[in-house]
């Protein structure tokens, strides 16, 4: 049997996320160590020049920071003040993310929080959250403000709270609602009424899968629980909003008795959760998920008892209801990440991937063209693997990827990597 090395790093024994097995974790490295010597990484500034000038001539990147973008690459903006485990990451504007909580090797699970700004080339502190928060889901809700749910704290266990971040201030404070149970490796979905869909996950004090559901709305500041209970259990699973449809898309994860192959759908409108019917069975937990621009859906990587980590992926047409094959990626990818480009493509990074010798983190990145159907690897890498990080938009040519963790099969460091990365990706010709 496997054993991939996703630390549940919130708990005194470091409980190991195996293929259906939980074994113990042996102590990590602390984060910031030296990063791996072959990346390849362009020290050339991220910002490139717009075709609007400023009065003395200089680029006015302001009016559109992707206008005269050329070629793909890679930069480190900065450090982030602690490695980030499984943070929350989720886009405030042109050029800005916010990056909160996650799990530091050296510090324990982190409160603390940043803005990152790729026009400005900074990393400045925000917050601090009012819990510190590991696996954290975050979601920009109508208003502009952010929401983040659950998560676990060590003191806590799994978090039943959550927390709302005004950006204009710079300041979290947490709801004064709480989930009816404790949630970590959940999905969080904006419905287009302004709700919230807050799905499955698990509770670790018990090891506990949930197949229950709760709607947030923000204008009343509440949770209401969905009477209806999911189809399965599900934690580590992937979900998206389905608009031909008006319906959430729930798939892959792992039900506490095994991983998932199987997905199902959410309607706001009856409350109900019902089955998809999915003949593709190589699927499981820590797989990703994003809408195209044609409303299909793609859904990658993943891991699963018998095959290990995966390089499938799949299309869901939610005019049909089915699953259909698409063409697999180059690198076996389990808890990495899908980021949706402005011009339709998809950017793959990381992942923990069987693909390397030995199994580890990767630090591989490749892009999909939903007009060719087809998967390229970019010619760079980050500067160290990473898997359970986050990637995230900022424009329409730029992803920040932060946090994470980095580790190598059968050796027993593990770090956090600090460095904050920005890939350039410039538009379809």
């Amino acid at each position: 049997m496997a054993v991939y090395p996703v630390c549940v790093t919130h708990r005194a024994a470091c409980i190991l996320l195996a293929l259906s097995v939980s074994t113990a974790c042996t102590a990590p490295r602390p984060a910031g160590d030296t990063p791996a010597t072959d990346a390849a990484i362009d020290s050339a500034p991220i910002a490139d020049s717009a075709d609007d000038a400023t009065p003395d001539g200089s680029p006015d990147t302001s009016i559109d920071p992707c206008a005269n973008v050329r070629e793909a690459r890679i930069d480190v903006i900065g450090m982030s003040q602690s490695g980030r485990y499984s943070p929350a990451g989720i886009a405030l504007g042109p050029g800005r993310m916010l990056l909160a909580g996650g799990y530091d090797f050296t510090f324990g699970v982190q409160p603390s929080a940043e803005i990152v700004d790729t026009a400005a080339g900074t990393i400045t502190d925000t917050g601090p959250l009012e819990f510190a928060r590991n696996f954290p889901v975050a979601v920009r809700l109508r208003d502009e403000r952010i929401a983040l749910f659950g998560g676990f704290d060590p003191t806590i266990g799994s978090l039943q709270s959550a927390e709302i971040y005004d950006a204009a201030a710079g300041v979290f404070r947490t709801s004064t609602a709480r989930m009816s149970v404790g949630r970590e490796a959940h999905t969080a979905t904006l419905l287009p009424d302004g709700r919230v869909l807050v799905a499955g996950g698990l509770q670790a004090r018990g090891f506990r899968f949930h197949s229950s559901a709760q709607l947030y709305d923000p204008t009343s500041d509440s949770f209401a629980s969905v009477a209806a209970a999911m189809v399965s259990p599900r934690a580590f699973h992937a979900a998206v909003w389905l608009a031909a449809r008006a319906n959430v898309l729930l798939v892959g994860g792992d039900s506490g008795r095994g991983e998932l192959a199987s997905a199902e759908r959410f309607d706001p409108a009856t409350g109900v959760f019902a089955a998809v019917v999915n003949e593709r069975a190589r699927r499981g937990k820590a797989v990703a998920a994003v809408v195209l621009p044609d409303g299909r859906v793609l859904v990658a990587g993943g891991a699963n008892v018998t095959d290990g980590s995966l390089a499938d992926a799949d299309f869901y047409d939610p005019m049909t209801d089915q699953f259909t094959p698409a063409m697999p990626m180059h690198v076996r990818r389990m808890a990495f990440s899908l980021t949706s480009l402005a011009d339709g493509r998809v950017l793959a990074s990381g992942g923990w991937s069987d693909t390397e010798t030995p199994a580890q983190s990767t630090a591989t990145l490749e892009l999909f063209d939903p007009m060719t159907g087809a998967w390229q690897i970019l010619p760079f890498r980050m500067v160290s693997g990473r898997h359970d990080h986050v990637a995230i938009a900022v424009d329409a040519c730029h992803v920040v990827i932060a946090g994470g963790q980095r580790a190598v099969r059968d050796v027993p460091n593990a770090s956090g990597p600090r460095e904050v990365e920005v890939v350039t990706i410039p538009r379809r010709p």
